[in-house]
């Protein structure tokens, strides 16, 4: 049976009450990966979600030229492969270790079994997507060139941006909030 602490510790276990969190852990199981090995793959059906007990996970995707994007490297005690219990979509990047990893893995079932008996436990859900949400926003904000209006033109009753893609040299980091990306994910 998987550590209790790790889920305890994961952003979205962390504020369940400890007979949900007894539940789940008993529906988990551990796994150990090699270095280099596929956890999952960008486009895979998704099915579970991971919390790290030890190792390194490297979070990458493709382009379609084949050019790889690390997006994340993450370590003990963090949890990811839980976007498409959420949304139902297959796996937005890969997953590999990138050092001989236990991880343990938990059917999304019995977690949208719980929100579906405990509704007001979507409440915790709902601020961690939007704690996540803000830090992407924060990230994408500090990436991309500061807005501005064309001193040229006439001034028109309130300034709008002129937005633009972020430069080619824009930075593909993970930001401190494991969950916040910089770049496409």
């Amino acid at each position: 049976m998987p550590e209790r602490r790790l889920l305890d510790t994961t952003e979205l276990f962390t504020a369940l009450p400890a007979d949900v969190l007894d539940d789940l852990r008993k529906q988990a199981a551990n796994r150990t990966y090699d270095r280099n090995e596929l956890l999952f793959t960008q486009g895979d059906t998704a099915g579970e979600l991971f919390v790290i007990e030890h190792g390194r996970i490297a979070i990458a995707t493709k382009a379609p030229d084949g050019r790889e994007s690390v997006l994340a490297v993450l370590e003990s005690g963090a949890m990811f492969g839980e976007l498409p219990l959420f949304d139902g979509s297959p796996r937005s990047a890969d997953a590999r270790a990138l050092t001989e990893s236990r991880v343990i893995v938990l059917e999304y079932e019995p977690v949208r079994e719980v929100l579906q008996a405990r509704p007001e436990l979507l409440w915790t859900v709902t601020r961690l997507l939007a704690r996540w949400l803000r830090a992407t926003d924060e990230a994408l904000g500090s990436s991309w060139p500061a807005a501005t209006t064309s001193s040229s033109s006439p001034s028109p009753k309130k300034s709008s941006p002129a937005w633009s893609a972020p430069p080619a040299s824009a930075s593909t980091k993970p930001s401190r909030c494991s969950r916040a990306w910089v770049g496409s994910k």
